[in-house]
């Protein structure tokens, strides 16, 4: 039981951590048109001072490649947990089962 109150509470974590990915998007998303109506270049940091310095395009969308990508991670550890979780739940039905069989 336990187990699966740690799960559920893992569920909850990442649909909260998903929702705040998303957030995050919608701010990089509004932030990219402004610095597209202001006409401003992207910031680069001075560790990279040879980089050559990339469009607002480009910049917005490594951005958005980036955080489709994790979302897609997050997804996909949701996933996994909710399979775990079904699986427990088959498990400890299964050993109820049995238990009620003797």
């Amino acid at each position: 039981m336990e187990f699966m109150q740690k799960m559920a509470e893992s569920m909850t974590k990442m649909k909260d951590s998903m929702a705040s990915v998303e957030e995050k998007v919608a701010q990089v998303q509004k932030q990219s048109a402004r610095v597209e109506k202001e006409n401003v270049p992207p910031l680069i940091s001075s560790n990279v001072a040879n980089f050559v310095p990339m469009s607002p395009e480009v910049v917005e969308a490594l951005r958005a490649e980036a955080a489709l990508n994790e979302r897609q991670r997050m997804e996909a550890a949701l996933g996994d947990f909710q399979a775990q979780l079904e699986s427990e739940k088959n498990r400890q039905a299964l050993e109820v089962a049995e238990e009620k069989a003797r």
